[in-house]
């Protein structure tokens, strides 16, 4: 098959060719809005352009300059790069970063603040924990500091799965008081070992009316945790908005996506911080001293009945035991209440 060119023998054609590859490629939307902004400019004078486009006189004149020094080539016009020209330069000499690999490549696990710590012991040179860190990141990018990966053996194929950590923003909620309703409700896990055998208690309450819920399992995952949001928003007599949970595996993946599908969002504590989860932590205490060291039998051997059990404790836990946080009412007699004034404040929905 022959190839014919149309445009052979056309004057100027490859000439035509050029510019519109030109204007297409080189010629970015930026340098063309500044080409129309200088006709504008030309037109209606410095004033109407400045209220028009925001753009002063003196930048005017400069894109101007840059197009007469070119030809008028419109490519002129496009943004310059802000990389900068010149860098900074590092102070610290070779022998940081020679006593930083030599430390690294013998004890491993030598995080950034340990290493400051022995430079200035050892080389007498005082440098910050995360200036360290950015000279770790560089070694490691040239190959000179060890990466350590995690690696399973597929047992099908045959091979090596490395395993990559994604480090996702946790939500945080640091001294937030709740205002209402199923604003917070706080989330975590009792373990308990009786006679060789694991039970894993599940428990929740709401930071503001203090209704409580809990459910015991035999598993510790995030598929036993998703079970337990159902069940949670089942029994709540109000919408949940936000909980917060500590950082166990459990708390991730399908926990994750119930939470998501009930439109509820996830906020974490702070490692071995306890007391952002303080309300659910008392909650554990009153749990065991009032019926789990009474009941260890059952939930071992029992759970079916054990759960049961529970059930009964929460409903009157809910309904008729006294709270001082709540003047001596229950959870219930405190939520009744409260929408009892709701209902009669403006802000109640009116009848129609």
């Amino acid at each position: 098959m022959r190839i014919f060119n149309i445009t052979k023998g056309v004057r100027g054609s490859l000439v035509m060719y050029n510019r519109s590859v030109r204007h297409k490629y080189m010629i970015t939307e930026k340098a063309k809005e500044k080409v129309k902004i200088i006709s504008f400019w030309k037109k209606y004078g410095p004033e109407a352009t400045k209220e028009a486009y925001n753009v002063g006189e003196s930048t005017l004149y400069l894109w101007q300059t840059k197009l007469k020094a070119n030809q008028g080539q419109l490519e002129s016009l496009n943004n310059e790069s802000t990389k900068p020209k010149n860098f900074r330069v590092s102070k610290f000499k070779d022998t940081v970063r020679e006593y930083i690999i030599q430390e690294r490549n013998i004890h491993h696990n030598l995080n950034k603040d340990k290493l400051s710590v022995l430079i200035l012991n050892d080389l007498k040179i005082k440098i910050s924990a995360s200036t360290i860190g950015r000279i770790i990141k560089q070694l490691k990018e040239k190959g000179l500091i060890k990466r350590y990966t995690k690696l399973s053996f597929h047992a099908k194929t045959g091979r090596l799965i490395e395993h990559n950590i994604i480090k996702r923003k946790k939500l945080r909620l640091k001294n937030y008081k709740s205002t209402y309703l199923g604003d917070v409700v706080q989330i975590d896990t009792i373990v308990r070992f009786i006679q060789g055998i694991k039970r894993y208690t599940l428990t929740a309450i709401d930071t503001y009316g203090r209704f409580a819920f809990a459910y015991t399992y035999s598993s510790h995952s995030s598929l036993t945790a998703s079970h337990f949001i159902n069940k949670l928003i089942e029994v709540s007599p109000y919408t949940i908005r936000k909980i917060n949970t500590d950082n166990g595996s459990e708390f991730a993946s399908h926990f994750d996506l119930a939470l998501k599908r009930h439109s509820i969002i996830h906020y974490h504590s702070y490692p071995r911080s306890p007391k952002m989860n303080a309300f659910v932590e008392r909650f554990n205490r009153t749990l065991d001293e009032e019926f789990l060291r009474y009941n260890k039998q059952t939930c071992a051997y029992n759970l079916e009945e054990f759960n049961r059990k529970l059930m009964d404790y929460l409903i009157w836990y809910n309904s008729k035991r006294p709270h001082h946080s709540l003047s001596l009412l229950s959870p219930m007699q405190f939520i009744m209440l409260s929408l009892k004034d709701l209902e009669n404040s403006n802000m109640w929905w009116t009848d129609t």
